[in-house]
């Protein structure tokens, strides 16, 4: 009985080791090189996503931020710009911190502050394919259209 606990306790161990080891691969500068919309048959539709980047630190945060390509420039600062240009702006952008924790191949979002105050406090969740320099993340399913949908943002670690 009790090599049977060890066992389960060795594996226990060598498991919880496997997903620190996942969440320190995460660790680093990582630039956006695409954004499609794919559904569960195969089909892919590439977004118009310019510049972004997801920051994992060692500590546990989180921080992203992307802009489509050929965004337009406000004609004032943030605040004078008329309303329709801040709200393109704002549509156009995507950032958002907190901490992360990593379970086998998914990665957590603990949100607490982000540029939507709708996705403060939320988990954003996403699963992750890592192969060397390249990191692939999922959403869960989103419904569109009467169908599911997955956003995937591929990122290029970044050299330190």
């Amino acid at each position: 009985m009790s090599r049977f606990i060890t066992l389960c306790l060795a594996t226990a161990v060598a498991v919880a080791g496997h997903a620190t080891a996942f969440a320190g691969d995460l660790v680093g500068t990582w630039k956006l090189e695409s954004m499609a919309i794919t559904n569960s048959v195969g089909g892919r539709n590439e977004m118009a996503w310019g510049d972004g980047y997801l920051i994992y630190t060692a500590a546990g945060r989180v921080m992203t931020i992307g802009t489509t390509a050929n965004r337009p420039v406000l004609s004032g600062d943030a605040t004078s710009a008329p309303e329709a240009e801040r709200a393109i702006a704002y549509s156009t952008m995507f950032a958002y911190t907190g901490r992360y924790e990593v379970s086998g191949a998914e990665v957590v979002h603990h949100v607490d502050t982000a540029w939507n105050p709708n996705w403060v406090g939320t988990e954003q969740q996403r699963t992750f394919e890592l192969d060397g320099d390249t990191l692939i993340l999922r959403t869960p399913p989103i419904s569109s259209d009467g169908s599911e949908v997955f956003l995937e943002l591929t990122w290029t670690r970044e050299a330190e």
